[in-house]
């Protein structure tokens, strides 16, 4: 009979083992037993087994699944057997439940072949073996494994026959191939029998039909031992498996299954080319699988009768919250809400899912975010270890693919499978992450998905699918700086982004707060842990682990709570009120908060609500569960939003106050005196600073060394010695009791005397080397003196007073105001018990002094920026005396020692140095990073260290930016061979030239200004008052220059100025004046048929440029000021050389006269005209292009050549693509336009129209911004121009003479002057020479310069001036004209 399906023939032989013994069919006996087994095996008197392939077969399934306890029980030969030699017994297994499947289909009449082969799958539970533990004494033996599947490859075609057929004679063969991964050998020499005469079939004659060969279904799996049986300190431990025909697609990567199969193995082609014929590869041949779990389902976990009256009984008991809380991790003392919290977290809440198919979440989330040593990662640990299914992992040790899942490729069949990671894997239960702010923020946010939809999507290697992550997350994570700062806001603290902080239901900031009380309590509970006692009277809870384990998985199989009616409302009214809540604390602090409180955190309070009615196995949650639920919810993420918070305060509030103590403290308290601690917080609270306050800055002082305890004391030390030694102060033998206040007519004098006193009353004013105090230290009463007596007021600093920064953050500034705190506090306590708080000589303390004046800015930032400049001036003298006497430096020691490892090129320190000071914000780490490293691999290229180079660019600088042709211009810097070739190729200068001053200046931009003061700031700050005088100054339009001496302010007579120069040189109207673009010459054209070009030196005639037939109306100078051309009523064009002033090309395309004419470049040019023809120019004397257009009166074309307005004669502007010469769309005006005029950033647009007014167009928004009007026009042509410095002026003729000059920005008329006698044709303005050039009938053109007082160089009318070379167009010239007619 030939072989089932997947399997090698039966291998069972007999012979006689006496001689005359009859032979017996051993293997035709044990097909038999099998078939007994099938259909007669029962189970109170139902046939399990004959039932189940009655029912497979009908609904098609041919499979039998059989329990292995059933054939044991059944016979224990038989099982023995089958363990031993399962290869050989399951294809008789086969063939068996093939014949039962025949009796059951036609009743034993139809022959075998008519019935579907059964492919029999065994399950046990007996003996399971982990897979570390599989050797070479389980192979060919039936064993049983338990694991995590991670990997399942795609399905594929696993042939069980090959029909080989002879090239030669056609003979065909039939060839079983094994199970498994087991190949087929194809035979080289044909055996058909030989016939007469017939030549032998050559080698290698067989060729395989692959119609006729049998297939099965194969896939290859990839499973895990579970996590709780790896051994500590090991690597978990994996085995391959091969399941075919119905054990294929049964399971996916996350499931948590139990496999029977054979353990064999096979040769890997790796190993048959390298010649290892003897070594072989383990496998599973799989034969059965039960699935423990897959995804969040469980199959049904069996618990007995008296398991389930236990959890009830607990339940109803009551206190099983408390009792379930206080078991978690019962060698952590206190932490009692975030143990409540991960009760909460190991129950859940109820899934759901809505009638769209949508679904939402019962699992929470928690994040535990603190100070270093308050037990996180132990509570994480706990939770593995109780949480029947978990994962832990740390944020470190874990990327983004290790979290969710990745694609790997089949090394045989080189097809990509997907390898489910921690996510995935703990589908179902706890993934607990350690090290959470450890991650890199792309690996963080690969989990976003699965925190909130629960599953993982993925779109690799050509495989899509979505992967269920139905798990909690438990996340440990330390604040930004380390420890958590109260001063700072959660923003501040918390380094992570909003939409991952969302994802949590529960966010607990844990601190590790001083408390004298606390601590004891917490030494002796250390110490009995740590005690010699059993392990179980130290950490034993009132619940044993696999109890709770145990309950865990009861109640989330039996208990799915919902919501009450009443508790729906009362969750509905809590979810506004926190609302207001979060409204109130951003408006108050000014800033969004980093947490946020959406609608997420409303069903996070309702998961916990479900979770605590499912730890009481309550179908219902009640009022009191949801009672809890809030309070656990504002224990955890809504203290942590309100950490920015204090006794009703802002953050800002609290700050400023906490400066104004500390810095009364240190104004006041002489180095080496001592104070009693209560007295001076009772002192601060009486004046109305909060307790809190008070507190938080005594705690910066000490945690600064600036002040310390000493047995119950705050005492001085010596802070640059190892032990800080004592400094007793003579008045602490003294009364206790506060001296009296001084009048404040006494107060100079009294500050006078503490100044004597504090130099020791012997001149030397230092008191560090000496081992008492002044006497004097009694009288330093901490009072509230009034400015009067001092001359010095303490305002609070304000945001917007920072020098240091240009209001684009806060940064970490400090407050240089000299708050006064009222009340007065001796110096000693004398037994009065309590601490003494005391002041270390290290510290600088700034002497008495009197301010001349309030001054809202900060002391300390006005002081470091004066530091800075006598730095950069080279005052290094005058530096060292202002830093010992204001206390101040310009820089702490962490930043001089990143700015010198910078400069010193030691680039192992300088990104421990950067770190250490800190960024403005975390996102500029990266940028900041990337220019060290590449300054880095430039000195390395240089120093010709290529293969430190390449390292740095392929690990450090392509993970630092996503700018791939930056590294792509790096990478390319490694060919260049030699150091000079390399700096002329990256623009650098090396790296002893001032490359290192270059990086260092570029990284200040990442760093806050009060830890590096940004460089040459108060050139900065000078430039930005300049800058703004010049912007309030309506008539500016001269440089401001740089004194500081006097505000800058233009006067009327600048411009226009008070005396004009006017140039008579033409003998007819003027019609047209320009300055050209270098500023050098000024053009005007005019009716006498004439163009003149002046110097504007002197202003002298340069040219008479003549040769035009009739009245020149337009010009237009070249780019490069070296060629004019002029447009005349003679419906010409002239090209003009500027140097000699000859004619270079005529122009005779157009029918009409030439409105307008306008530069391209220095080889192109494009006139319009009313024949309604625009015509591109080239210099040689071709016509480049021509379109058809309206009429054109005047035309202007953009700064970068893209953009051509012209002018209508319908009263509308037409804008094209220069580029394509196509109408892009129009501006339409209410009357018809008769000149246009540009900005020189080409945005805005003047049309100046027939009416008498002017417009303004923006042309980004294609909107009329502003209107101008005043002057007359009627049906001449009149010039408008911008005018002044950055355009700020609008300026334009009248035609009764009148020169109209107009804000830009406001509109208001600024001048009105009566400079020609008859109408003015156009303006033009010259921003080299800072002047405005009019053009009028009365033949003159005047120039109003822009300068302050009347210029005595200039201020003669020039008139009749000769010119240097007056040019005419004579015989010779006509050689250079072209008619385009």
């Amino acid at each position: 009979m030939a072989a089932a399906q997947g399997w090698d023939s039966a291998q069972i032989y007999t012979r006689s083992v006496h001689s005359g013994e009859e032979l017996k069919d051993d293997r035709n006996q044990l097909q038999q037993t099998l078939f007994d087994f099938i259909q007669n095996f029962r189970d109170d008197n139902v046939f399990i087994y004959r039932e189940q392939l009655r029912q497979n077969i009908g609904i098609g399934e041919n499979s039998l699944d059989v329990s292995l306890q059933d054939v044991t029980s059944y016979d224990e030969v038989l099982a023995q057997q089958l363990v031993n030699h399962p290869a050989d017994i399951l294809p008789l297994f086969e063939a068996a439940a093939r014949n039962s499947a025949r009796r059951i289909v036609a009743g034993g009449a139809a022959g075998l072949d008519d019935v579907p082969e059964i492919q029999v799958m065994l399950r046990s539970n007996a003996n399971v073996v982990n897979i570390r533990d599989l050797g070479s004494s389980q192979i060919s033996r039936l064993v049983c494994v338990s694991g995590i599947v991670i990997g399942a490859s795609s399905l594929t075609s696993k042939a069980t026959r090959v029909t080989l057929q002879c090239r030669s004679c056609r003979h065909t063969k039939v060839v079983p191939v094994g199970g498994g991964f087991a190949g087929v050998q194809i035979p080289r020499v044909c055996d058909r029998e030989p016939v007469a005469n017939s030549e032998r079939c050559p080698l290698d004659s067989f060729d395989i039909v692959t119609d006729k060969c049998s297939f099965v279904d194969q896939q290859t799996l990839k499973v895990q031992e579970a996590p709780d049986l790896i051994p500590v300190g090991e690597l978990p431990r994996h085995t391959v498996m091969s399941a075919d025909r119905a054990l294929t697609n049964r399971v996916f990567p996350g499931s948590r299954v139990t496999i029977t199969g054979i353990f064999t193995v096979y040769q890997s082609k790796s190993a048959k080319s390298a010649g290892a014929v003897a070594i072989r590869q383990p496998y599973l041949r799989v034969v059965g699988i039960e699935i423990v779990k897959s995804g969040n389902s469980f199959t049904k976990r069996v618990f007995t009768a008296q398991e389930e009256q236990e959890f009830v009984a607990l339940a109803r008991a009551g206190g099983i919250y408390s009792k379930f809380s206080s078991s978690i991790a019962p060698s952590i003392f206190g932490n009692e809400d975030i143990k409540r919290a991960i009760a909460c977290l190991l129950f859940g809440g109820s899934k759901k899912t809505l009638p769209d198919g949508m679904r939402l979440r019962g699992d929470i989330n928690v994040l535990l975010l603190g100070d270093p040593g308050t037990a996180k990662s132990q509570l994480l640990k706990f939770v593995e270890k109780v949480s029947p299914i978990s994962i832990y992992t740390s944020g470190k040790g874990s990327s983004a693919a290790g979290l969710t899942a990745s694609v790997i490729r089949d090394p045989t069949s080189r097809e990509f499978y997907l390898e489910g990671g921690a996510m995935v894997l703990a589908d179902g239960g706890v993934v607990c992450i350690d090290e959470f702010d450890k991650m890199r923020d792309e690996d963080r946010v690969a989990i976003h998905e699965a925190m909130e939809q629960q599953t993982i999507s993925i779109a690799k290697a050509g495989i899509t699918t979505i992967l269920n992550a139905r798990s909690s997350v438990l996340a440990a994570a330390n604040p930004l700086f380390g420890r958590y700062d109260d001063t700072k806001a959660a923003g501040d603290n918390i380094d992570f982004q909003t939409t991952i902080l969302s994802r949590f239901d529960m966010i607990f900031v844990v601190k590790d707060e001083h408390n004298e009380l606390r601590d004891q309590t917490i030494a002796r509970h250390v110490m009995q842990v740590h005690a010699t006692r059993t392990a179980a009277e130290v950490e034993g809870g009132e619940l044993s682990l696999e109890t709770m384990r145990h309950y865990v998985t009861f109640c989330k199989d039996r208990c799915a709570p919902r919501l009450s009616a009443e508790a729906a409302e009362k969750l509905s009214s809590f979810f506004v009120a926190m609302r207001a809540q979060l409204w109130s604390i951003e408006r108050d602090s000014a800033e969004r908060s980093v947490i946020p409180i959406t609608v997420r955190q409303l069903e996070a309070v309702v998961r916990i609500t479900e979770s605590l009615a499912k730890m009481e196995l309550s179908p219902v949650a009640t009022i009191e569960h949801v009672d809890e639920a809030i309070r656990l919810f504002r224990m955890s993420t809504m203290d942590a939003v309100q950490s920015g918070q204090n006794d009703g305060s802002t953050r800002s509030d609290l700050n400023a106050e906490m400066r104004r103590v500390e810095q009364e403290v240190r104004r006041r308290l002489p180095i080496g005196s001592q104070v009693s601690v209560r007295a001076l917080k009772n002192d601060f609270t009486a004046q109305g600073f909060s307790a809190h306050s008070v507190d938080r800055a005594l705690y910066l002082l000490v945690r600064q060394e600036t002040l310390q305890f000493k047995s119950q004391r705050m005492i001085t030390g010596d802070s640059h010695t190892p032990s800080k030694r004592t400094l007793s102060s003579r008045a602490n033998a003294s009364s206790s009791r506060p001296p009296k206040r001084q009048r404040s007519s006494d107060t100079q004098q009294q500050q006078q005397t503490n100044t004597a006193a504090n130099s020791g009353g012997d001149g030397s004013g230092s008191s560090s080397n000496r081992s008492s105090a002044p006497d004097s230290a009694m009288t330093l009463p901490l009072d509230n003196h009034p400015a009067s007596s001092n001359g010095c007021s303490s305002p609070t600093t304000q945001p917007n007073n920072d020098l240091l920064s240009n209001g684009e953050g806060e940064g970490e500034r400090s407050n240089g105001s000299n708050a006064a705190v009222g009340g007065s506090i001796s110096s000693s306590d004398n037994g009065n018990g309590g601490n003494t708080l005391c002041r270390y000589p290290g510290q600088p303390q700034q002497t008495s002094r009197t301010c001349l004046r309030d001054s809202p800015y900060s002391e300390e930032q006005v002081v470091r920026l004066i530091m800075q400049e006598l730095h950069d001036r080279g005052f290094v003298d005058t530096l060292n005396l202002l830093q010992k006497e204001s206390g101040f430096t310009l820089e702490d020691e962490p930043t001089a020692r990143f700015r010198a490892s910078i400069l010193a090129g030691e680039w192992d320190q300088v990104e421990d140095a950067l770190l250490s000071i800190g960024l403005s914000s975390e996102e500029n780490k990266n940028a900041a990073l990337f220019a060290i490293k590449k300054q880095q691999f430039l000195e390395h290229l240089e120093e010709r260290r290529l293969k430190q180079a390449l390292l740095i660019l392929q690990n450090e600088l392509s993970t630092l930016t996503q700018d791939i042709p930056q590294l792509h211009r790096l990478s390319s810097l490694l060919m260049c061979p030699t150091p000079e070739e390399l700096r002329i190729a990256a623009s650098w200068d090396g790296g002893k030239g001032r490359s290192r001053f270059q990086v260092l200046e570029s990284l200040q931009s990442y760093i806050s200004p009060g830890k590096m003061v940004p460089v040459h700031r108060m050139e900065t700050l000078f430039d930005q008052a300049i800058e703004r005088q010049c912007d309030v100054c309506e008539r500016h339009v001269i440089s401001a220059g740089h004194d500081l001496y006097s505000d800058h302010s233009c006067a009327s007579s600048v411009f226009p100025p008070e005396l004009q120069i006017s140039l008579k040189g033409h003998d007819d109207e003027v019609w047209y004046v320009a300055f050209s673009p270098d500023g050098q010459y000024l053009a005007s054209a005019s009716r006498d048929k004439t163009c003149i070009l002046w110097s504007t030196n002197d202003y002298s005639i340069v040219h008479r440029l003549r040769g035009h037939d009739g009245e020149v109306s337009y010009l237009e100078w070249s780019p490069d000021s070296s060629m004019i051309v002029s447009a005349s009523n003679d419906k010409t064009l002239r090209l003009w050389d500027v140097a000699t002033g000859k004619c270079k090309n005529t122009y005779t395309g157009h029918e009409e006269t030439a409105s307008s004419c306008k530069w391209l470049d220095s080889e192109r040019f494009i006139t319009g005209s009313l024949d309604q023809k625009i015509i591109i120019w080239s210099t040689s004397g071709l016509l480049v292009k021509q379109i058809s257009s309206p009429r054109v009166h005047d035309m202007v074309v953009s700064v970068d050549s893209s953009l051509l307005l012209a002018a209508d004669n319908n009263s509308s502007v037409h804008v094209y693509d220069l580029s394509t010469l196509t109408f892009l769309y129009k501006l339409e005006e209410p009357a018809t336009i008769m000149s246009l005029a540009l900005s020189s950033d080409s945005r805005y647009c003047l049309t100046e129209l027939r009416t008498g007014s002017l417009h303004m167009w923006d042309l980004e928004t294609r909107t009329r911004v502003r209107d101008f009007s005043g002057h007359i026009q009627g049906g001449y042509v009149i010039r408008c121009t911008f005018a002044g410095l950055d355009d700020r002026f609008v300026a334009t003729g009248s035609e009764d003479g009148t020169l109209f000059v107009w804000s830009r920005s406001t509109g208001k008329l600024l001048e009105r002057v009566k400079s020609h006698t008859k109408s003015i044709n156009g303006c033009a303005w010259c921003r080299q020479v800072s002047a405005l050039a009019t053009a009028s009938d009365d033949k003159t053109v005047c120039i109003w310069p822009a300068y302050h007082g009347a210029p005595s160089d200039i201020s003669r009318n020039i008139a009749g001036q000769s010119s240097r070379s007056e040019t005419s167009l004579n015989d010779s010239d006509d050689r250079s004209m072209m008619s385009n007619a």
